[in-house]
């Protein structure tokens, strides 16, 4: 199954840091299959993959959240997005950190 993350960058304020966070997840996703085939079993390995999981959906809709709001609300509101989209990412780095260590050494190489 091939995921596809599909929304259309328009926020007002914080596009870049958007752009970044749909960056990695497009990246994330385009591996995601392949940690999933790679089954890793272990129970730290499926709740690191339900994390992944988990994670990208939470950027999806920070993402679509910041391209409906207006502009003064993402303004005022710009710190706690901004770490929102922080604790995204680390989310995202240290599961794919956990999968690394349980994928097959060519897929780890992607991840």
């Amino acid at each position: 199954m091939k995921y596809q993350f599909q929304y259309e960058i328009t926020a007002k304020v914080h596009n870049s840091m958007c752009l970044k966070l749909k960056s990695l997840i497009d990246e994330t996703l385009k591996i995601f299959a392949d940690m999933e085939s790679a089954r890793p079993g272990c129970k730290s390995g499926i709740e690191a993959l339900c994390s992944i999981q988990t994670s990208i959906e939470k950027a999806k809709l920070l993402i679509l959240h910041c391209s409906e709001s207006s502009k003064l609300y993402l303004a005022v509101m710009g710190n706690k997005i901004k770490l929102r989209c922080q604790r995204i990412r680390d989310s995202l780095q240290f599961c794919l950190s956990q999968i690394q260590k349980k994928v097959p050494c060519l897929l780890a190489e992607q991840v």
